[in-house]
């Protein structure tokens, strides 16, 4: 089919190769649903270029910019370079001030269409306060549903398959996904009450009766449902017989976790998303699982120095800061996402030339041993490279905003031996740092990382369900 050029909200060309009504004629041995999705990176940025002028036209009218852009030319910008160094970050705070004094769920970014809002979401609170987001109907049409559709294909979802879906309501990428899922003509099962492990057992009962092809879940709910079989004495090799894939979202996985699950449930694979809803924005790996695809089409993302706020080049971590490049919606120009990650260097693989993005989780939720941030994702990985101790949870304690040594709980109930020892000698070599792991309580698999103040002992947040 003919690459057919398209115009979205913000009047920017758009290739796409096939319009959505026809993704069912698409042939099922087709690599690329969207020949976009192998444009030249020099092209991609000229465009994305183009698209961030309109952009930043439009954000200098809202209310939330027109300060912080008043001394921006658009038009005079030549280069991502340039929009870096005269245009300001902001980040959750903010926005929760703007929102508190609004009274209302607008805080002044958003830049919708004269249809107004299409919907409006809640993102996740990861300051104790949600805040709101508005998608308008042409971002549905023309916006962020498309990169979802591109990567349900790119991960083997097909028209007609039989998907089950696990998110909350509330989240932006429900919405997203149930207008990707129309268009690829899927059908669809969306249990209630089955995105957090207390319905663990619907969800069991759910997959064994309805039999998906296509898996559509939070981590820690995936987990949940491995553990709750497990104890139920349910064979999970039957469970997920008619599950050939399963694409989570919700904290980042490890290479040992996710063939560990691919071996247990008998997947083809695995994947995983990142991004936020602060900030309206993710991406998903391919099978190459070398990164997160980030559409340049809709998103540029950059990574500063928590510290020093300049950015990093490929390959160095820091903070993930996010403009969107697409309108009718709340718009984010250079939001920092308050996130761990890095840009990765060189081409994917898989052929795609959209940049690539590893996510590690929230800095909020990293400690700094000896001047470094070791995320909790550092410590997981590393263990699951210890047959013993892959999915084993874990506790990181903080003592203070500098430690001098990495201090890890290990779960009680998996207690043996001398695997803390050899956890911790393992931890060491492999991170360069003083490590001391040791035994803790007991803590279900399904559990993330998350910090311990050294005087509680008690992990932070535990008291109430957090999504990034």
């Amino acid at each position: 089919m003919k690459a057919k050029a398209r115009t979205t909200s913000a009047g920017w060309d758009l290739l796409e190769g096939i319009e959505t009504a026809d993704i069912g004629k698409v042939p099922v041995g087709r690599r690329y649903l969207d020949d976009a999705e192998t444009v030249p990176l020099a092209r991609l940025e000229t465009a994305a270029l183009a698209r961030l002028r309109e952009v930043l036209d439009t954000a200098a009218r809202l209310p939330f910019y027109r300060e912080r852009l008043a001394h921006v030319n658009p038009a005079a910008i030549e280069s991502f370079d340039d929009f870096t160094a005269i245009v300001p970050t902001f980040d959750k705070a903010d926005l929760i001030a703007e929102l508190q004094r609004s009274g209302g769920y607008e805080t002044g970014i958003e830049a919708l269409g004269e249809a107004g809002a299409a919907a409006v979401v809640l993102t996740s609170g990861t300051l104790g306060f949600p805040t709101f987001a508005a998608l308008g109907w042409g971002e549905f049409d023309h916006g962020s549903p498309r990169e979802v559709l591109r990567e349900l294909w790119m991960d083997g979802l097909r028209p007609g398959m039989r998907v089950m879906c696990q998110y909350p309501a509330w989240h932006h990428l429900s919405m997203l996904d149930n207008r990707a899922l129309e268009w690829m003509q899927a059908e669809v099962l969306c249990p209630w009450g089955t995105f957090v492990p207390r319905f663990v057992e619907h969800a069991i009962e759910s997959i064994a009766e309805q039999r998906p092809e296509y898996l559509l879940t939070v981590t820690t709910m995936l987990h949940a449902i491995v553990e709750g079989a497990l104890e139920r004495g349910v064979d999970v090799l039957d469970l997920f017989e008619s599950v050939r894939y399963a694409m989570v979202v919700g904290e980042p996985m490890s290479p040992g976790q996710r063939q560990l699950l691919i071996g247990l449930l008998g997947l083809e694979d695995l994947f995983e998303r990142g991004g936020s809803s602060d900030g309206l924005w993710g991406g998903a790996d391919c099978p190459a699982h070398a990164g997160h695809h980030v559409w340049l089409d809709h998103h540029r993302v950059e990574v500063l120095d928590p510290d020093t706020r300049e950015p990093l080049g490929p390959g160095r971590r820091g903070t993930v800061v996010v403009t969107n490049l697409t309108l009718d919606r709340s718009l984010y120009v250079r939001f920092d996402t308050e996130d761990l990650g890095e840009l990765l260097p060189g081409p994917c693989s898989c052929g795609r030339t959209h940049p690539r993005v590893e996510l590690y989780g929230r800095l909020a939720d990293c400690v700094r041993v000896e001047g470094r941030l070791i995320a909790p994702y550092d410590v997981r990985a590393r263990l699951d490279e210890m047959p013993e101790l892959v999915g084993v949870p874990l506790v990181i304690v903080r003592e203070g905003a500098e430690m001098a040594r990495l201090q890890v709980r290990l779960d009680g109930a998996s207690r043996a031996g001398r695997l803390a020892e050899t956890a911790t000698e393992h931890l060491e070599a492999s991170l360069c740092l003083p490590v001391d792991v040791s035994w803790g309580g007991h803590l279900p698999r399904r559990w993330k990382a998350r910090m311990a103040a050294e005087k509680t002992r008690e992990p932070i947040g535990a008291s109430r369900w957090q999504r990034r």
